[in-house]
């Protein structure tokens, strides 16, 4: 049926020096855009604390897994990276859900950079416990873009069934609270190339899914398929407008219908919204003056019967810049305001969710143009899509001619090509202006600290350019 719509591995780390800030912290809760370091940013959640838990990709390429726990400030607490350490082994973390009151579950996939796929290639789930510890892990085939758990403790997956090539058929997984699989559906196997990119159970214990399906000439629709709690189909419907349009997120609303977000019509980002029969209520496309093209990662229904969603909007001149793309409309679709971040390089919003103050929070990659890496990177807003408080320059962390260690009983800081020596200012957490630091050499090493009190402190170095801040640790002796 068609409706045409016409226009185990733990390394654990405190990354308590890889947050770059631009100024000294901003009052509690207030908003705020920060980067993590180099790496991709794919989903977030608010914690029960009020911080926020977000995962991605550490590195480059053949980065690792890499899962972030924040404060309400952005402030780092924790870190955790996990999968293959081999060179030309990449591990993604694609989305994070929260599992009760007992911790997480994370889904990632793994690849090699060779010809034929490696034994460890193919989708993995990660079970965490509240400090994103490993409480299980296991891998299946396939490749892994959405899981949800399930209202039996279990989890569903949804994605396709060959990786890390063309898709061959629309894959549904279900497992259960210990990772085992419960059964495993394939739907348009052998034809179309569909995909699947979200996944929720709905208010009936079944499932509702969505991702693309191929129509031709280059061309997709939207897919969106309910099945039951066996993996057996109960319907499926495919809506395109006169060009491309694939589904990348879908949510129950409230009134038992269903709310889709994805690329439509060739270029715009557009929410379509169905019964509770996946008939299609309507189609509206959203667009950011000055941007040609736009992508939607990510929907939610919010708090006021509206929607939220998130994406990119990307822009000319060539060569084509990104900015993170905020739409908020009312429960007809209605924009109610748009908002972009960004544009420096290429950044792309790739989850939102509403956080418990009316705003929201965003995850992020950042990509820098000038340095060809991508940064790890969320976003606060308030109700109205502002960030109230002062965002973080979009800095190099390779352009830095300057480094430290950031935790430790001293600090160590190392720098390099400075012709007029160095000089840096210390701050306590306070904000409260303690030491100064120099060098009278171009290069050197400045050791510090070994009279201070334990605790978190700031160093802000000086140049022509102007300033660079990073955040550092002492600990006990």
């Amino acid at each position: 049926m068609k409706d045409v719509i016409h226009k185990s591995r733990i390394e654990p780390y405190v990354m308590a020096g890889l947050t770059l800030l631009f100024l000294l912290p901003v009052p509690a809760h207030a908003g705020w855009i920060k980067t993590y370091g180099n790496g991709e940013g794919w989903s977030v959640l608010q914690s029960a604390d009020g911080g926020y838990i977000a995962v991605g990709e550490r590195g480059a390429a053949f980065g690792n897994l890499w899962i972030i726990k924040t404060d309400p400030d952005g402030d780092t607490l924790w870190t955790r990276t996990y999968g293959d350490t081999t060179e030309m082994v990449g591990d993604e973390g694609r989305c994070i859900r929260r599992v009760g009151e007992t911790g997480y579950i994370v889904l990632s996939n793994t690849a090699t950079g060779f010809a034929e796929p490696g034994e460890q290639d193919g989708l993995w789930l990660y079970r965490l416990d509240d400090q994103g510890y490993i409480v299980w892990s296991r891998r299946y085939e396939g490749i892994g873009l959405g899981v949800a758990p399930t209202d039996d403790g279990g989890f569903i997956v949804t994605g396709d069934t060959r990786y890390p090539y063309l898709p061959e058929g629309l894959l549904v997984l279900r497992v259960d609270e210990y990772g085992n699989t419960l059964w495993r559906s394939i739907f348009g196997e052998g034809e179309n190339l569909p995909r699947g990119f979200s996944v929720q159970q709905t208010f009936d214990g079944n499932f509702i899914v969505t991702g693309f399906v191929y129509r031709e000439r280059r061309q997709w629709d939207i897919w969106l398929l309910k099945i039951d709690d066996e993996g057996d189909t109960l319907w499926t419907h495919s809506y395109g407008t006169l060009n491309s349009d694939d589904g990348m997120c879908v949510q129950q609303t409230t009134d038992g219908g269903f709310i889709v977000t994805g690329t439509m019509d060739l270029g715009w980002l557009g929410l379509l919204r169905t019964d509770e029969n996946g008939d299609s209520l309507w189609l509206k496309k959203y667009r950011d003056e000055g941007a040609v093209l736009h992508d939607g990662y990510y929907v939610q229904q919010t708090t006021d019967g509206g929607y939220i969603a998130v994406g990119v909007a990307w822009m000319y001149p060539s060569p084509l810049t990104g900015q993170v793309f905020l739409v908020k409309t009312d429960s007809l679709g209605n924009e109610m305001w748009l908002k972009t971040y960004g544009g420096g390089g290429q950044d792309v919003g790739t989850c939102v969710q509403q956080t418990s103050d009316g705003g929201y929070i965003i995850s992020t990659i950042y990509k820098l143009q000038d340095d060809h890496y991508d940064n790890f990177g969320l976003i606060k807003t308030n109700d109205k899509g502002d960030t109230v408080g002062i965002a973080e320059p979009r800095v190099s962390v390779t352009a830095l001619d300057w480094e430290i260690t950031p935790i430790g009983r001293d600090l160590v800081l190392r720098y390099r090509n400075r012709p007029n020596g160095f000089h840096a200012e210390i701050f306590d957490a306070s904000g409260r202006k303690i030491d100064e630091l120099r060098g009278p050499r171009d290069s050197g090493t400045i050791k510090w600290g070994e009279t201070l009190e334990p605790g978190v402190y700031f160093i802000r170095a000086l140049s022509e350019e102007g300033a660079a801040v990073r955040k550092f640790i002492l600990i006990p002796r």
